[in-house]
Parts: structure tokens; sequence; C-alpha cells
């Protein structure tokens, strides 16, 4: 099983550029999704698994960040071609430019997309006190819930790698969610022993379709590992609007 996370789907410039898809490389992958895989939702995949459900080998879309690009080229591909997307967002970037504002998050809900907790500032939550932890997801979900008037309850860890996550924090994960998505996933996830509080997920890249399919397939884990390794190091030099365990979290 493979969950795969997007950032940006737009031209590839500027400081963020490796987290961009370009739109037309996003529709053709998503055009293959739709023609050769079984792709669920991961609200579908977390209800399997905690009914006891058999789980098929299927494919699940999720985004990180909140990125307006999300709301202008993404959704509307992924109704062209039926696909259901997860979106986690932090909720001190919504509304801010570059980023979805609460009107579009609800539209993509009413029409049967997911949205989840990305926490509040976006912080490596392993350098953070375990109170502020605790806040930055406690303080996200109820101001989704109350932005959005509808039950949240999928998480996914910013960074996500083992640099940022740890046991403390998966133990306050399952306090207010069902699920805590990672990354790292660059050999997918076993469908034997799924563990939904350690859901590693595959980056998706610019990649000609040819090798999107090879990483679908499991062909490309080596060298996605060393991608992954990248993505830390640069993860490190850009915080994302991630405060300092000092900060103050924003209520808005």
């Amino acid at each position: 099983m493979r969950i795969l996370y997007y950032h940006s789907i737009g031209e590839r410039v500027g400081d963020n550029y490796y987290l961009r898809i370009p739109p037309d490389t996003f529709r053709e992958q998503m055009r293959l999704l739709s023609e050769e895989y079984d792709v669920i939702s991961l609200r579908e995949l977390v209800d399997r698994v905690k009914s006891g459900r058999k789980i098929k080998r299927s494919v699940l879309i999720t985004f990180d960040d909140g990125f307006k690009d999300n709301y202008t080229v993404a959704y509307p591909i992924l109704q062209e071609y039926d696909l259901p997307a997860t979106f986690f967002v932090t909720t001190s970037f919504i509304g801010q430019k570059e980023y979805m504002n609460w009107n579009e998050l609800k539209e993509m809900i009413e029409n049967g997309f997911d949205i989840g907790s990305h926490t509040v500032t976006h912080p490596n939550l392993a350098k953070i006190r375990l109170p502020k932890i605790e806040e930055e997801l406690r303080v996200s979900k109820m101001i989704l819930e109350q932005k959005l008037e509808k039950e949240i309850n999928l998480f996914a860890v910013p960074y996500g790698d083992s640099h940022s996550i740890m046991a403390e924090v998966i133990e306050v994960v399952k306090k207010y969610y069902d699920c805590c998505c990672l990354t790292q996933g660059y050999f997918g996830v076993s469908i034997g022993d799924m563990d939904l509080y350690q859901l590693k997920r595959t980056p998706v890249n610019y990649v000609p379709l040819s090798e999107f399919r090879s990483i679908l397939e499991g062909r490309e884990d080596l060298w996605l590992w060393l991608y992954e390794k990248l993505i830390v190091l640069k993860n490190e030099k850009l915080k994302l609007g991630g405060k300092n365990e000092d900060s103050t979290v924003e209520y808005n």
C-alpha cells in the first residue's frame, strides 16, 4: 500500500521549488491512478482498520500545509478524476497569502474531501516541550472543528521524519486523533501489521510517468530513501512558519 503525499501543485520556482509538482505532471499522475489503481481515502482506511475489515492493496492521496494551489489546481483535477484526498492544514497559515482560506476548505469538505490537522504553527514537535505539543494538537483540532463545523480526527506530523517524531508525541496524538501520518514511506505501508499511528507516506516528486508508476509498484524505494534524506536536510533550514518552544499559539 502507498500513501502518497504532496505539498504544492505549481511551477517549480522559488525557495520551495522541491515541494512543487507541475500541474500537467500532477494531472498525468491522477489520470494513471484513476485508470489503474484502487484509490481510497485516508478516512476509509482508518475505518476499515478500526472495524477489522479486510484491507486491500490501495493508494491514498494526501497533501500537507494547505497551499492555495491545493484548491485552485489540485482540487479540480481530483474532482475530474473522481479521486478522494486528504488535506492536512496548518491553522495559523489559513487565509494567509499562498494558503487556502476557510471558505475554500468548507467547499472541499462539502464535496467529499477530508481535512486533517497539521498543528497550529508547524513546529518540529520533537524540539518543543510536552505541554506545547499538546497545545498544538488540541488547539488545531478545536479551531478546525469550530470553523468547519465538522469533526476533525486525522493528523499529520510536521516534517514527519525520524528526527521530529517520538513516542511521547504519538501518545498525545492518540488523545485527539484516529491516526498519525508521517513521512519516510519509501517502502510503503505494510498491510499485515498496520499501525494507524505510524502511517508512513511516500513523497511524490517531479518524475516522468513511468517513474511514478515505478514508485507505486515499489521499484524506486532506494531512490526515495535518498530523496527523503535530502528533504530532511532542507527542512532543517526552512522553518515553514514554525515557532520555537517559547512562542504563543495563535487562536484564530
